[in-house]
């Protein structure tokens, strides 16, 4: 009869850990969320064991640590999740055999079975436990974690359903570092560090960093302002860090941030240049600033395309030319032009604009649209003599005047050599699509007191024409007609 009933009872056992297992896989597998699936799961194996706590600890080989990632406390016990970061691998060392050895490791009493004098010992302590079960977490046979309950009460003499889960919860936590790599990949190129604080609970988790970061604050923690002091004493230079400190002040971010979705300053990174440092508006909590992500991203490259483009400015200003093309703007193209014509000397003013170039903006993009421009430039450049003035309006529209040309038709020769040099113009991001000009021609003899404004209305009427028409063309003003 004995025996009848021991074996009664081993069944019901054996059926409630079935029960309890098909209730952790349904966790997992009934929700995308990965994260809440885990913390749900970790609260069944607590319940199941009547512990204080269940959590899963991940080892960092490169940096020899173990991070606790995920925690689940039962009513009344405090979490200990952000205080286990960035813990040396060695304080588990005793624990690495057995998980080896015989797949779990159990202590059943703190004082009975580790050594005072150990930092596991001390570690255990603080932390209110006496006695604790654990179970690896392997992939493809290298440990990469552990799962584990404090203070188990009840169903201590098995861990056949901690080793069970593990198996599972393993393929879930890989899922979410995949996700995670993906995301972190795809943001590599970009941010040098990224952190989600928590404004209001004063606490911060990594998104993405660097192994030297790492080393100064852990994957997550409290105190934000301080911890984040401490990055940017690390990657600002010298000069910046005052500033950049009074930029990091989380006390003074909802003000700061009022209205807007982020904000940023840039400065000079001891190692990687020029940073930018931001602060993105996550989450509101009622009108509270409540999370925000802190990035900090290097720029260098665009940095010195600002500064090019900036000293592209100035020296225009200084010599009138045009920043994005080097020809001449129109104040200093418009001088010159005045002074041939002060000077009595006649010729042949053209005005001209690229043919449908708003489509080619909207089609292929603006970096594309300036390429034309910059490549019309150099070809007017190269088509026209040194004597010749070339110059941009503004926008697509330019304009040459060339002096000493007398007639349309030694005006044509320069045109038609002008028209084949466009025609032959190659910018690969047009695949099929060719620039052309749209072109109107007005002659002068620098007799007649001709002004810049009256030449540039002639020569506009008669682009008009040509544009009308069907473009790709040009043609001369002639009265109320162009001639093409």
């Amino acid at each position: 009869m004995e025996e009848k009933r021991h074996s009664v009872k081993t069944l019901e056992r054996q059926l409630e850990i079935q029960e309890t297992l098909v209730k952790c896989i349904n966790t997992l597998h009934g929700t995308e969320d990965v994260g809440r699936a885990i913390q749900e799961l970790l609260s069944i194996i607590a319940q199941y064991h009547a512990a204080d706590r269940a959590y899963i600890f991940e080892l960092d080989r490169e940096n020899h640590v173990v991070d606790n990632t995920y925690e689940w406390c039962r009513e009344g016990v405090e979490a200990e999740i952000d205080h286990l970061q960035r813990v040396d691998i060695s304080v588990i060392d005793r624990w690495l055999p057995y998980f080896e050895r015989e797949g779990e490791f159990y202590i059943t009493s703190l004082s009975g079975e580790v050594d005072r004098a150990s930092e596991e010992y001390r570690m255990l302590k603080e932390q209110g436990i006496d006695s604790l079960m654990a179970a690896p977490l392997y992939v493809k046979g290298e440990l990469m974690g552990f799962l584990g309950v404090d203070n188990p009460r009840e169903n201590t003499d098995t861990l056949l359903l901690m080793r069970s889960v593990a198996a599972f919860v393993v393929n879930d936590i890989q899922k979410r570092i995949t996700e995670e790599q993906q995301i972190i990949g795809a943001l590599a190129g970009i941010y040098i560090s990224m952190y989600l604080l928590n404004i209001s609970e004063d606490t911060y988790h990594e998104i993405k960093s660097t192994t030297q970061i790492k080393q100064l604050v852990g994957r997550r923690g409290t105190s934000v302002y301080q911890n984040m002091e401490k990055v940017m004493r690390h990657l600002c230079a010298d000069e910046y860090v005052e500033e950049i400190l009074t930029f990091m002040d989380v006390h003074t971010l909802e003000e700061r941030m009022r209205g807007n979705a982020s904000i940023s300053r840039e400065f000079v990174g001891r190692v990687s240049g020029w940073c930018r440092v931001s602060f993105i508006r996550v989450v509101e909590d009622g009108e509270y600033l409540d999370k925000v992500i802190c990035a900090v991203q290097e720029i260098t490259a665009e940095k010195e395309r600002e500064l090019a483009y900036q000293q592209a400015i100035r020296e225009a200003v200084e010599n009138q030319t045009d920043a994005m093309t080097g020809i001449s703007n129109r104040g200093g193209g418009e001088q010159k032009i005045s002074e041939y014509l002060e000077h009595g000397t006649g010729g042949m003013f053209c005005l001209m604009d690229v043919d449908k170039f708003k489509l080619v903006n909207d089609t292929f993009g603006h970096a594309v649209g300036d390429k034309v421009l910059k490549e019309l430039a150099q070809t007017m450049k190269e088509s026209f003599d040194d004597t010749d003035v070339v110059l941009r309006i503004g926008g697509d529209e330019f304009a040459v005047y060339a002096p000493g040309v007398a007639d349309e038709s030694a005006g044509g020769e320069k045109l038609e050599r002008f028209f084949a040099s466009v025609d032959a113009i190659v910018i690969p991001e047009l695949r099929e699509w060719k620039i052309s000009v749209s072109l109107g021609a007005v002659l002068c003899d620098g007799h007649n007191e001709d002004m810049f404004d009256e030449l540039y209305q002639k020569a506009d009427a008669a682009m008009y024409v040509c544009k009308k028409n069907k473009g790709k063309m040009y043609g001369f003003y002639h009265g109320d007609f162009a001639r093409t």
